[in-house]
């Protein structure tokens, strides 16, 4: 069976992360391609507003650093930290 050829590109480079807010429903949150490895995150650097993944996140002062802007000062995630974050669950 051959592919569907068509033109729709997705240029506007938007894609969401769903979170689940109970057993029937579901909230999708903007994100977008971590600077570094192109995973999908919704975390982003406080300083310039890059989108970051855990995996390359530093905090200082309890705000979230790219690895770009990140000072001497900055610490990487701690792994309870970063397994908080993959485990995140929406709660309203």
């Amino acid at each position: 069976m051959q592919h569907r050829k068509t033109s729709a590109i997705n240029t506007r480079k938007i894609f969401f992360k769903y979170y689940k807010i109970d057993d029937n429903k579901t909230m999708a949150v903007m994100a977008g391609r971590c600077k570094r490895c192109k995973k999908i995150t919704d975390l982003f650097c406080g300083k310039c507003s890059g989108f970051v993944c855990e995996n390359h996140a530093y905090k200082k002062h309890e705000r979230l650093l790219c690895y770009l802007c990140k000072d001497e000062d900055s610490e990487p995630l701690s792994k309870k930290e970063i397994r908080e974050i993959r485990r995140a669950e929406l709660k309203l």
